[in-house]
């Protein structure tokens, strides 16, 4: 009984030390403020990105794991992953406040091009950029 008492804690303690990932009102403002230039680079990233996946299989980058393009590095990017036309950056946060970069109509003619920034903790998303 003891045991399963420390052990429920332990977990406890350690679920509730990786929950530290906030950050996310200095994600979003830097999101926001990224000239509408600089989101039509990253969009043909995305794009070019989009253009390389085999199979349609879909491109997933971890980057604790992996090391950050260059092209995406001043987003202090946490993950990538690109499938179906479309994809995201996430940015900060973590569980359901996350901080994401969508991109939408990749190598989809008729489609609008668009990136919008997800605010996390259910909060809704915003159009940073859409052509």
């Amino acid at each position: 009984m003891k045991l399963s008492r420390v052990l429920f804690h332990l977990g406890l303690v350690f679920l509730l030390a990786g929950c530290g990932c906030g950050g996310n009102e200095d994600a979003i403002r830097a999101m926001r403020a990224l000239p509408k230039e600089r989101l039509a680079e990253l969009y043909q990233y995305i794009q070019s990105v989009d253009a390389r996946r085999k199979n349609l299989d879909p491109i997933i980058m971890d980057f604790p794991r992996n090391p950050v393009p260059r092209k995406i590095s001043d987003l202090n990017p946490k993950f990538l992953r690109v499938w179906d036309g479309k994809a995201y950056i996430h940015i900060s946060g973590c569980f359901d406040d996350k901080i994401d970069l969508h991109f939408q109509g990749l190598n989809s003619p008729g489609r609008k091009k668009k990136i919008s920034l997800t605010l996390g903790d259910h909060k809704g998303s915003e159009t940073l950029w859409e052509q």
